[in-house]
This record gives structure tokens, C-alpha cells and sequence, in this order.
């Protein structure tokens, strides 16, 4: 079984360390902030910008790349960027 480092440096299994932030869907993306300062800090699911989880109709899934490569995400939320940009 593979492993990895959970963010307490104890080393789980995948499926474990996938728990443990929250994901619950496949296929999940998470995005995070482009700095890492201050993340350690936080709950693993605080340190996210945005996540999608599951399916994503095409021009939502792109919609989605937008608003974080647009860094909209310190505006406001994702569904809130959606009724603005459709």
C-alpha cells in the first residue's frame, strides 16, 4: 500500500492521508494559495483557495481554472464569479 506524509509528518497510507483533508470525491482538485507561508498553521481544508470535487461540466471546470488563475478567489467565492462571468 502506498504511504505518505500526513501533515503531522506521521506517515498513513494514501487513502488515510485523503481523509484526513477532506476528500471524499473522485476526481477531487484542490488549489492552493500561491505562497505557502502561514498554511502549516491551518486545517488542512483552510489552506485550500478553492477545491472541486467530482464532475465538472466543461465550461464550469474551465470557469474553475479561471477564478483561480484570475485569483478571483480574493474577491469573492467561486459561485459568486460564476453569476458574474456567464
Amino acid at each position: 500500500m502506498d504511504a505518505s506524509t500526513a501533515p503531522n509528518a506521521a506517515i498513513v497510507p494514501i487513502n488515510s492521508r485523503l481523509f484526513l483533508i477532506g476528500v471524499r470525491f473522485t476526481p477531487t482538485l484542490q488549489f492552493l494559495p500561491e505562497h505557502a507561508a502561514g498554511l502549516g498553521a491551518r486545517k488542512p481544508r483552510d489552506r485550500e483557495v478553492a477545491r472541486a470535487q467530482g464532475y465538472l461540466e466543461p465550461k464550469h471546470f474551465l470557469a474553475m481554472f479561471k477564478f483561480f488563475s484570475e485569483r478571483a478567489y480574493e474577491k469573492g467565492n467561486l459561485r459568486d464569479y460564476l453569476k458574474a462571468n456567464s
